[in-house]
């Protein structure tokens, strides 16, 4: 049923499209600065601009074109990332007009303004994922053949999916919707034409985005990498369980109206509808729930959003409305729910946000160049506070590699930026990833130089965090200098040797000490396995989170977060290492402290998770080139 007959419907539908255009319009406008978040997004337009190849030069979850959807202003390539954002968000309000133009007229109004008030609000995954679904969802209409609005449509998604891997999945799995959906209606001009578009489009990106088709495979099979191991690696529990109750009763109550419409149908279109939003309401709940902090407003705010436009196919026709809209109601209402108990103030910010991202868009679309001069000003002033200028003296336009997690201070310096493949140590967290790193270290594209800030993300145990670059570290360069917490290391022309010498092994249980020999640079591997239990848990949700303790002497345990692939693969416990300075010291340059003890600790209501023996081995370094 549509909202107003034909010619009137136009007059509605032309300001609507303005609305929700100047309202989706956002960059997030702000200069990159030397933190987290910033870093990395900052650091994905330098990899753009100096075409650096995923698969290979780089591995992420984030792909080449990732820097298309980022709201930091590094410098490079900003045209490219206004042109994209404008052209990209107006073919989604026009998708949106189209939905709420093939909705019943009360669900089209509350459509309208929840997407305006949650979908279009300033997280950007929440919006690439919703529009992944409403193209997939304007593919699934039911036509016959193929219109040009339907290849760009395809071309979108092709964009899409390199810029992240979960948006590759989901995009796939609404290409083989629409796919088997044409095919159940003998359409196969249309099936060929979708599923070849798609894969065109995807190579087509490829190669625009300068990257070579030698190194799809390795970036396809590097980002399985990164993903397989997330959920241990990169879970936080949620600080309020009513908020992961509420999030589960959603997705429960979801999937319900989608088996109820499957079973109703009983048509292969509407099947491949309800496919396609299962799976995504899956992907998107692990998105939101496995690091459950603000990611699990991206869950809240789409679910809703995400059930009603799949009704603009006409999967509900001749279907009885009183459960489906029910349903829907108590999930918005859930949803709502959800929001406020993971921010009491969001929905009320979100609200009083609506008038000034619209006018936020319309600065864009009329005021771009006096935006990007006054970016270029915070840019040049950023530059001014994280200067380094010994640093800069020092490398030049030598190669140098980042240790921490603030690549922007590179940026920032103009400094010749060389990253290792997993150039956030933190994501460096399955055997694989991890000896990508070090074969980079050991190879000649090793950076002249390496500029450290030895920190990590969780609380995790520092140690972990690329163990094996940071042996590198203290075996093949030599530390020069500190400038504003910074430590500047240089590589040596002969890295020393660093063959291991075995101390001992043996077997321990959670919660007792090991006693660590006062050997010098005491290298220890943990193996923790995971009980059947553990393996079902990880599997449908994420594994419980591991703790060690260290005691350094005779002062207090620290007791850090530990993953249980890095701890596999092993780390220095001795010295303890626990901040920059520890790092100096241990390559010489002060006085170390020894640990005299480690202890392996997990919750007491997780211990069915986990097999109850954890095996450890322990060797012996030799002392780095400056002792």
């Amino acid at each position: 049923m549509n909202i107003l007959p034909r010619w009137p419907r136009l007059l509605w539908l032309v300001p609507t499209f303005l609305v929700l255009w100047f309202s989706a319009i956002q960059l997030h406008l702000e200069p990159i600065s030397p933190s987290l978040d910033s870093s990395w997004l900052g650091a994905l337009s330098y990899f753009a601009a100096k075409r650096f190849q995923y698969g290979t030069d780089i591995i992420f979850t984030y792909g080449p074109l990732a820097y298309l959807g980022t709201g930091v202003y590094s410098g490079y390539l900003f045209r490219e990332r206004v042109i994209w954002e404008l052209v990209f968000k107006a073919i989604n309000a026009g998708v949106l007009c189209w939905i709420i133009a093939h909705l019943p007229k009360m669900w089209g109004l509350v459509y309208l303004a929840f997407c305006l008030v949650f979908v279009l609000a300033e997280f950007p995954e929440i919006f690439y994922f919703f529009s992944i679904t409403i193209l997939v969802v304007y593919l699934l209409r039911g036509t016959h053949g193929t219109q040009p609005a339907d290849i760009l449509a395809i071309m979108v998604l092709s964009a899409v999916s390199l810029m992240k891997y979960n948006y590759l999945v989901l995009v796939l799995l609404g290409v083989g919707a629409v796919t088997v959906a044409a095919l159940s209606r003998r359409s196969f001009g249309r099936a060929g034409w979708i599923f070849g578009s798609f894969l065109g489009g995807f190579l087509l990106c490829w190669k625009l985005a300068d990257q070579e088709f030698r190194n799809l495979g390795s970036y396809l099979s590097n980002a399985l990498e990164i993903s397989s191991g997330y959920k241990e690696a990169m879970g936080v529990a949620s600080p309020n369980n009513l908020v992961v109750i509420l999030g589960l009763f959603c997705l429960v109550t979801a999937f319900s109206q989608l088996i109820f419409v499957t079973i109703k149908r009983r048509d292969v279109s509407v099947s491949m509808v309800a496919l396609f939003l299962g799976g995504e309401m899956v992907l998107n709940w692990n998105h939101g729930f496995i690091r459950a902090d603000q990611h699990v407003l991206t869950f809240f705010e789409l679910c809703p959003a995400a059930l009603i436009s799949s009704w603009a196919t006409g999967a509900i026709q001749r279907l009885p409305k009183l459960p489906l809209y029910a349903t829907t109601a108590i999930i918005g209402g859930t949803c709502l729910a959800g929001m406020y108990a993971q921010d009491s103030a969001l929905i009320s910010n979100r609200l009083g946000s609506v008038a000034k991202r619209i006018q936020s868009g319309w600065n864009l679309v009329f005021h771009e160049a006096g935006i990007e001069r006054e970016l270029e000003r915070q840019l040049a002033q950023q530059k001014a506070q994280s200067s380094l200028p010994r640093v800069k003296g020092e490398v030049g336009q030598a190669s140098i590699d980042v240790l921490g997690y603030e690549q922007a201070i590179a940026l920032l310096n103009d400094l010749n930026y060389s990253p290792r493949p997993i150039f956030q140590g933190y994501t460096a967290y399955t055997k694989r990833l991890m000896e990508e790193n070090w074969r980079f270290y050991h190879s000649v594209r090793a950076p002249a130089y390496a500029l450290v800030k030895y920190q990590t993300i969780d609380n995790r145990y520092p140690a972990l965090d690329d163990a094996a670059v940071f042996t590198e570290l203290l075996y093949g360069y030599v530390p020069l200098f500190t400038e504003n917490g910074y430590s500047l290391w240089k590589k040596l022309p002969q890295p020393k040797a660093t063959r291991a010498r075995y101390l001992s092994a043996g077997v321990t249980t959670f919660g007792k000490e090991v006693a660590i020999p006062q050997t010098g640079i005491v290298w220890l591997e943990l193996e923790i396995q995971e009980s059947v239990w553990g393996k079902i848990a990880a599997l449908l949700y994420k594994p419980p989170i591991l703790e060690m303790a260290v005691t350094p002497g005779n002062a207090p345990a620290v007791r850090c977060r530990i993953i249980r692939e890095m701890a596999a693969s092993g780390f220095i416990i001795n010295p303890v290492l626990l901040t920059g300075d520890d790092l100096i010291a241990l390559a010489g340059q002060g006085q170390t402290t020894a640990a005299a003890s480690f202890a392996v600790w997990i919750h007491s209501r997780d211990l069915t998770f986990f097999d109850g023996t954890i095996r450890y081995r322990m060797t012996s370094l030799p002392l780095p080139a400056g002792y």
